[in-house]
């Protein structure tokens, strides 16, 4: 896991996970530790390519990350049950 970024209300984070792909995951601080990857996370975005630097809506819940799921990098985004680019 890596690339972490902070929600604005401070309470969750978005980070990028996978070997073999990246994708989207929500993380809760009480699970995160730089020692071990979390045994709980929600995977918000997932896709067969790289999807990374997401970032959240300010005052919101809108992701916002950038993926070559259409063959280019583009900017998608997210509510958490459907994906635009």
């Amino acid at each position: 896991m890596g690339t972490p970024v902070l929600h604005p209300n401070g309470e969750r984070m978005l980070a990028t996970k996978g070997h073999l792909d990246d994708d989207i995951v929500a993380v809760s601080f009480s699970e995160f530790s730089m020692d071990k990857e979390p045994e709980n996370y929600r995977v918000l975005e997932r896709s067969n390519v790289g999807d990374s630097r997401a970032i959240y809506q300010p005052n919101g819940n809108i992701l916002a990350y950038r993926t070559k799921r259409s063959g280019q990098a583009h900017i998608w985004l997210s509510d958490g049950e459907q994906a635009t680019q």
